[in-house]
């Protein structure tokens, strides 16, 4: 799964690289803006293939019930459950 999603993250800059500039500009822009209001800092690219799986685990955490292992608060009730 994580060598299928480096081909799509690829796949993606490479149509991103061969659109027209003024497409270019505005899909990376885009990217950028939406980048930087998600995690805090800039990147023209977007999310990168850890940030996917981190958000596709988060999501299959909060399906599950599970608590979020960044919150030191969530360790704190798993443990002491």
């Amino acid at each position: 799964a994580y060598i299928a999603s480096m081909a799509r993250y690829a796949a993606r800059l490479y149509a991103r690289e061969r659109c027209r500039l003024p497409g270019r500009w505005a899909a990376s822009l885009y990217d950028a803006v939406r980048h930087v209001f998600r995690y805090g800092r800039w990147s023209w690219t977007g999310m990168t293939v850890d940030e996917i799986w981190l958000k596709y685990e988060m999501e299959l955490r909060n399906e599950r019930g599970l608590p979020d292992p960044r919150e030191k608060e969530a360790w704190r009730r798993e443990v002491d459950g």
